[in-house]
């Protein structure tokens, strides 16, 4: 099997397993080499006994480089905790088979076996999203951070493995993504007290004004904020890209605010009048889009 293996590998591509899959997932980490430390977290893991035998199951497992460049980052830590190397494990399982030909320039939000409501609160699952441009597929997780996959459709009894370079984060809060894509709104709201509430709550949008938006609006206290951010979520509601329709889509926000999502002609997205500057950002309950007004 190794051997199959090596051989497959020297030739860049996972073609060569078509005809003669592993048997299982256990047995595919067992004997790839570049996936060494993935099967060790993987064995380690309290989720070994779920998906060694798993059926009907995609992963994008880290390969060992990008453990190897964990260590030297502030990732570095998170690899010694059980709890969320269980979690880690479980976000990089997706459920269903998913083979890179199905992956395209639009991006494709598979739902992953992450449900654990300490990491949040996304009805059956955390998503991560795929996308492929020119052949090229990357995989984006936590604050629109991306994964390049590098061997893909490795097939296993029951699935498929594509080995990424980067181990996938699972989503922050909406205040922690905004602060690290240098957002300041949200933050800014959080610190007025007034965003607790939304993110302790399932399956949300929020449409996040730009920072020279968010500027434009002046002094204003924590009740005028309040009400202001109610026109910007939208309640049980996960929406991304593909939500965005050329004729137009017409939700209501939390206090009842039509917001209209549309895509016109060159692919530009607009919420009503707003331009879209930073899309589908996976939150740890839904998703967050940045608007300029």
């Amino acid at each position: 099997m190794l051997l199959k293996y090596l051989t497959s590998l020297c030739a860049l591509s996972a073609t060569a397993f078509a005809n003669d899959p592993f048997t299982s997932l256990g047995e595919l980490l067992d004997n790839v080499p570049t996936l060494s430390q993935y099967n060790k977290y993987f064995k380690n893991s309290s989720v070994y006994q779920k998906f060694s035998g798993a059926q009907n199951v995609t992963v994008f497992a880290f390969s060992d480089s990008a453990v190897q460049a964990a260590s030297n980052s502030y990732k570095a830590s998170l690899l010694q905790n059980k709890d969320i190397i269980r979690s880690l494990i479980e976000y990089s399982c997706v459920q269903g088979v998913h083979h890179s030909s199905t992956f395209a320039a639009v991006g494709l939000f598979l739902q992953t076996y992450q449900a654990d409501t300490y990491w949040g609160n996304v009805t059956g699952g955390q998503v991560l999203e795929v996308i492929s441009k020119n052949g090229n597929a990357s995989v984006f997780h936590a604050d629109r951070m991306s994964a390049n996959v590098v061997i893909s459709d490795i097939p296993f009894n029951g699935g498929l493995v594509h080995i990424v370079d980067q181990i996938l984060e699972i989503p922050h809060n909406a205040t922690l993504s905004a602060a690290n894509l240098n957002v300041a709104s949200i933050p800014a709201l959080d610190k007025a007290g007034v965003m607790a509430q939304y993110q302790a709550q399932a399956d949300i949008t929020i449409f996040a004004l730009s920072n020279l938006a968010f500027q434009s609006l002046g002094p204003m206290d924590a009740t005028q904020l309040n009400q202001m951010l109610q026109s910007y979520i939208l309640p049980k509601a996960i929406t991304f890209n593909y939500a965005f329709l050329a004729q137009g889509l017409t939700l209501k926000s939390i206090n009842g605010t039509p917001i209209t999502l549309k895509m016109d002609a060159d692919g530009t997205l607009y919420v009503n009048n707003a331009i879209v500057e930073i899309q589908d950002i996976i939150t740890n309950n839904g998703a967050m889009f940045v608007i300029d007004r």
